[in-house]
């Protein structure tokens, strides 16, 4: 028997996420510098675990009344990333010649060090907060991590 091909209602083709996807990462691609990152929410759930107990629960009664430090929360935040968002293993940033390295990151003064979580939370909370602000959004925009845009750009 042959099975008929199931097109989905497009309510779940608009919204549906793999949770594959959301858990091994996408990649993002920067002038210089890559990285995988997983889904901030959905089928990571450390990432929200983390968060909890990291930042909502210990820091609670600041973030309700307005007064926690900005700087604190940033610090807080880039060391929850590195934790569960960023693949481990997967920075790579391109030096001066061109030549990629893995497992690293690149510095304001044009060198290449390695991805430790010093490194990184320094990169994130220091200095490139906005290159910090888009790797948050891209990681929690449920969008990405589709069903539907993974078999798309596959070709199918």
């Amino acid at each position: 028997m042959k099975k008929e091909a199931v097109t989905p209602h497009p309510l779940f083709a608009a919204f549906k996420t793999d949770s594959t996807m959301e858990t091994d990462g996408i990649l993002l691609r920067y002038p210089g510098f890559e990285v995988k990152v997983a889904r901030a929410g959905g089928a990571n759930k450390a990432f929200g675990k983390l968060f909890e107990s990291r930042i909502s629960k210990p820091y609670a009664r600041q973030m309700k009344m307005g007064t926690m430090d900005d700087d604190l929360a940033s610090q807080l935040m880039a060391e929850v990333y590195h934790d569960t968002i960023l693949i481990k293993g997967t920075c790579r940033a391109q030096d001066a010649a061109g030549k990629w390295h893995d497992n690293s990151i690149p510095t304001a003064d044009g060198k290449i060090v390695d991805a430790t979580r010093a490194n990184v939370v320094k990169l994130f909370s220091t200095d490139l907060a906005e290159l910090f602000r888009d790797i948050q959004g891209q990681a929690g925009d449920f969008a990405n991590y589709r069903q539907m845009d993974m078999e798309e750009a596959a070709g199918n």
